[in-house]
């Protein structure tokens, strides 16, 4: 029963983000191993969703820039000053 009450708490600390919290290996039968894997690889995809998401917001940050600026002067262009504009 220990077993799965440790995956269950390395899940939950997983979910809260906690990527760096190792997950066991080798140490049980082979139906507990194949758990624990699961288990490392959900954390290798929120590692990778994570960065992943990271990456697009940068690449969303660019594309702002480069569509509130002139290519060549790189002052703000009129998109940018309406879009920057209180509503009334």
């Amino acid at each position: 029963m220990q077993p799965f009450i440790e995956a269950a708490d390395i899940i939950m600390v997983i979910v809260d983000g906690k990527l760096e919290t190792p997950v066991p290996h080798g140490e049980h039968r082979l139906e507990i191993r194949s758990l624990f894997h699961a288990i490392l690889v959900l954390k290798e995809n929120s590692i990778e969703k994570m960065r992943l998401e990271h990456e697009r917001n940068i690449l969303l940050r660019e594309l702002e820039t480069v569509a509130d600026t002139d290519f060549l002067t790189r002052l703000l262009n009129r998109r940018a000053f309406e879009r920057k504009q209180p509503l009334r």
